[in-house]
């Protein structure tokens, strides 16, 4: 059976510093946090969205919401958590409140990705793939040396879906060893 309140510890105590629900009554799901409780303009579904979070800095994060199961975006949303400066994410929150059975909120899938870029080498070239949010711009830098700066090797690379891949056509001939960083482009 659906919630019939919002459990005010999920949302209002210290360690949640960002929550995504749904509130029978409202047209659209709610966004918490350091603003407090947002619109976020999507409309409620029984179809399911999927969301994808992600860190931009300890205290910032950008959300990627998509219909279902589907990579249609249906926005982007950037903000501040919620709570104590640099403090860290102890709980997340996704829930639906005050809807009926068969409205509850649940998780088919839920994918904690590393931060690095995975590389994979084929011949003279190295294939870099990362887990990135539809949408957002990167570039990829690289060095051959941890002493020296990275510096880019790649254009602004545009995600299209949650991993993206670069084949870095410089490391030709290939390099004894060479570190990759991916950066998000404003």
């Amino acid at each position: 059976m659906g919630s019939t309140t919002i459990p005010p510890p999920i949302v209002t105590n210290a360690p949640t510093r960002f929550a995504f629900y749904y509130a029978d009554g409202q047209a659209d799901y709610t966004i918490w946090d350091a603003q407090g409780a947002s619109d976020s303009g999507i409309p409620y579904t029984t179809s399911g969205v999927t969301l994808q979070f992600s860190l931009a800095t300890a205290n910032t994060y950008k959300l990627s919401v998509l219909a279902g199961t589907t990579s249609t975006v249906l926005t982007n949303w950037s903000g501040t958590l919620a709570g104590a400066s640099d403090s860290p994410i102890q709980m997340f929150a996704a829930f639906n409140v005050d809807t009926g059975s068969f409205q509850n909120a649940y998780f088919n899938t839920l994918q904690i990705s590393a931060a690095g870029p995975v590389v994979t080498i084929a011949g003279k070239n190295a294939t870099i793939t990362w887990s990135s949010t539809p949408g957002n711009n990167y570039r990829v830098l690289a060095t051959t040396n941890l002493s020296a700066p990275f510096a880019p090797v790649s254009g602004v690379i545009t995600a299209t879906g949650l991993s993206t891949s670069y084949v870095d056509i410089s490391n030709s001939p290939p390099a004894s060893q060479k570190f990759y960083r991916i950066e998000v482009v404003p």
